[in-house]
């Protein structure tokens, strides 16, 4: 498993790196080497029904989904099985929506993705104004928006490219004032 010994000290990162020096659960180790390269999907159960036709498409393209919520034993050893997950995904595809963006296992994942410089493939499937704490790890990345009516042909590009092992790809355009520059003058 990948250390972070490189990584500025902190609070988060010290729990980091002590889940990563202890050992995922007996589950966990024989579901990942069953798997060898996945897409780690970060999202909520609250969202399960919404994202059902999302993963059926991304399945339907062959690609191997973990699903944070279904395949991760809850328990004392959920942070351990994460951070393997994680560290052995070929990149994560963060499902957000005003219920992730409370979550604090969603916030943790995304931000366990960043330190480990996982690609992110943010799809936004409502207009919630994303916190800081997301934007910092997701605003570098391409998002796709559900209400684009090209939403499915960048979702598949995006998935496409991760698989190829591109870092890169087409997202939907900013629709928001929010993420467009400003030029004031005075």
């Amino acid at each position: 498993m990948r250390t972070l010994s490189h990584a500025p000290p902190g609070r988060f990162i010290g729990l980091l790196a002590e889940i990563a020096r202890t050992r995922p659960s007996r589950i966990t180790r024989r579901r990942l080497s069953a798997v060898r390269r996945f897409l780690f999907a970060a999202c909520v159960p609250d969202d399960e029904a919404r994202l059902k036709p999302l993963l059926d498409l991304i399945e339907r393209d062959g690609h191997v989904l973990w699903i944070d919520h279904k395949h991760l034993p809850s328990g004392p050893s959920y942070p351990n099985d994460a951070l393997a997950a994680l560290c052995a995904c070929r990149a994560v595809l963060a499902f957000c929506s005003a219920a992730s963006y409370a979550s604090r296992d969603m916030r943790r994942e995304i931000t366990a993705a960043g330190k480990l410089e996982k690609p992110i493939v943010p799809i936004l499937l409502d207009d919630a104004r994303m916190p800081d704490a997301f934007s910092f790890y997701l605003g570098r990345w391409p998002a796709i928006r559900l209400d684009d009516p090209h939403w499915k042909v960048r979702l598949r590009s995006a998935t496409e490219a991760i698989a190829r092992g591109r870092r890169t790809w087409q997202g939907s355009p900013p629709v928001s004032a929010e993420c467009t520059p400003v030029l004031v003058l005075s």
